[in-house]
């Protein structure tokens, strides 16, 4: 675009006035940043008046907004404070809507700037800003309000936009090397490169050397990191928290800069701001704070051969072992062959790949153990209360625990059922009188994951009569194969075998499937060697 028509002006002088106010469509928006991106004049005609717009701007903003402008200096915080307390709304409203005209008409007035002469000019070449927004780095069971999918690894933050964090784990790190762990039920914003708004919940932040100044702001609280770790709980009323864990902190209530009382909290000291008070120290107690160095040890990722887009065939699967993120390929991977099994009348029990049959006798077992698909398995196991074991499964070789996921349990999926994978009772199937029980209500990778893989098509098999052994499976006839005409995904899950009642160093050979299982579909259930390589 060189210089702009009349026609140009008057359409991008209200897509000007639009995206002031936050009022472009989608496809008006990518109109406007189509002309940004062609005109340089219309660039710089938005800028000027963007800046124009934002001065302004601060004189309206609410007592809740001052938390993002002290993110701009508290002095000036402070000054503006006091003078919003002088104006009324309708002058407030009045001068927006002078800052909006006079933006407008520098934005005419750059647009109608006559052409300079043709002629040789130097430019220097164009150089893209560095992005400092804050980046997503680790991602657990994570859900934000009103977003349709998980959170990814990379994602950056928006500033100004507030975050609903309903369930998991964020990480996020920012421009300094700052890292903030956000654990659900929480509300947030990042406000700056540097600033960190909490709304509600608990966050636990690492200041790292050439990190000192990172602020963590509260509805009642300003927090300075000066080289520390430090965990804050911000109550959904405004009280806020903040326990010292090693390093330095300052504390103050928000309000006038020139007022505003500060301490200093050191290794193990905790204080409290109430909104509207000033900070006071609170005696540590048993029930302090827990600081979050990482996430959970957990399933994050895995690779699996792929057919039109669609996975086949589990090539190798990425977990978090001791806070250690490591890959395990097929060598690796020890795989479990069902020993014990049970199931409704009716239920489908084998599920094989769209094109295949249903194999015969003992090489139907192979469904879940002969190979590492993830799209064949035995599937659907259950039982009545006065059985004990629904299903279970033996291990090639003994599984030995290791911190985090020893054993890990893949499910298929169909998108139309429960979206963080069905529920599971476990325990040890070697010593069944001593270890205790556990139940896992939801999947490391969930459906709406972007890690959870689209699986190939696949058909199922049933039995008209109950299915109450191994022997079962291989000797009774199953009516021929549905097709199943809703897309998959595959779902894991990591088992620590501490959960079960297990040391350090001790191995076991048989998991249980317990009746409380509630309609699992089993297509690999694999262990992990403890032989491990980091990832690279």
């Amino acid at each position: 675009m060189t210089k702009m028509s009349n026609s140009d002006f008057h359409r991008m002088s209200t897509l000007l006035e639009a995206s002031l106010t936050g009022h472009l469509t989608k496809s008006e928006r990518q109109e406007f940043e189509k002309a940004l991106g062609e005109s340089e004049e219309l660039r710089l005609a938005y800028l000027q008046a963007m800046n124009l717009h934002l001065d302004l701007d601060r004189l309206s903003r609410s007592d809740e907004d001052l938390l993002v402008a002290r993110a701009n200096g508290v002095a000036h915080a402070g000054s503006v404070s006091r003078l919003v307390k002088k104006w009324s709304a309708p002058l407030l409203l009045s001068t927006l809507a002078v800052c909006l005209m006079i933006a407008t008409f520098c934005f005419s007035l750059f647009v109608a700037m006559p052409e300079q002469p043709a002629g040789p000019v130097a430019v220097a070449p164009e150089v893209p800003a560095e992005d400092t927004s804050p980046v997503i780095v680790e991602v657990a069971n994570a859900a934000i309000f009103g977003e349709g999918r998980t959170p990814e690894q990379g994602q950056r933050l928006i500033l100004g936009r507030r975050y609903i964090l309903t369930e998991g784990y964020l990480a996020i790190r920012f421009h300094s090397g700052a890292r903030a762990v956000v654990q659900a039920p929480g509300v947030f914003s990042a406000v700056g490169a540097e600033r960190f708004l909490v709304r509600s919940g608990k966050c636990s932040v690492y200041a790292p050397p050439g990190a000192e100044g990172f602020e963590l702001l509260s509805p009642s609280a300003e927090i300075v990191d000066l080289g520390t770790r430090f965990v804050v709980d911000v109550a959904e009323t405004g009280e806020t928290q903040l326990s010292v864990i090693e390093g330095e902190a300052t504390m103050a209530a928000l309000g006038d800069a020139a007022t505003m009382p500060l301490i200093h909290l050191f290794d193990g000291d905790m204080a409290q701001v109430d909104p509207g008070l000033p900070p006071r120290r609170v005696q540590a107690s048993p029930s302090q704070l827990t600081y979050m160095e990482r996430l959970p040890d957990r399933v994050i990722s895995y690779e699996a051969t792929m057919v039109d887009s669609l996975a086949e065939e589990l090539l190798s699967v990425t977990v978090q072992r001791d806070g250690v993120t490591r890959t395990f390929e097929r060598e690796d991977m020890v795989r479990g062959r069902v020993g014990e099994f049970t199931g409704q009348a009716g239920a489908a029990t084998f599920c094989t790949r769209m094109d295949d049959d249903l194999p015969e006798g003992a090489a139907r077992l192979d469904l879940l153990h002969g190979d590492f698909s993830l799209v064949t398995g035995i599937i659907n196991p259950s039982a009545s209360d006065s059985q004990e074991v629904c299903m279970s499964i033996e291990f090639e070789e003994p599984i030995v625990n290791s911190p985090g996921p020893d054993i890990i349990v893949f499910d298929l999926q169909l998108l139309v059922y429960a979206p963080k994978g069905d529920k599971l009772t476990l325990r040890s199937g070697d010593d069944r009188a001593s270890r205790p029980e556990l139940v896992v209500e939801q999947f490391d990778i969930q459906l709406n994951s972007p890690y959870a893989l689209d699986l190939l098509p696949h058909k199922t098999y049933r039995s008209l009569e109950r299915t109450t052994s191994v022997d079962d499976l291989i000797q009774k006839q199953f009516m021929h194969g549905r097709q199943v005409n809703v897309d998959a995904r595959a779902l894991a899950v990591g088992i620590d075998l501490s959960d079960l009642g297990y040391q350090n160093g001790e191995s076991l050979k048989i998991l249980d499937f317990l009746p409380a299982t509630e309609g699992v579909d089993p297509v690999l259930i694999i262990g992990l060697r403890p032989a491990e390589r980091p990832t690279p």
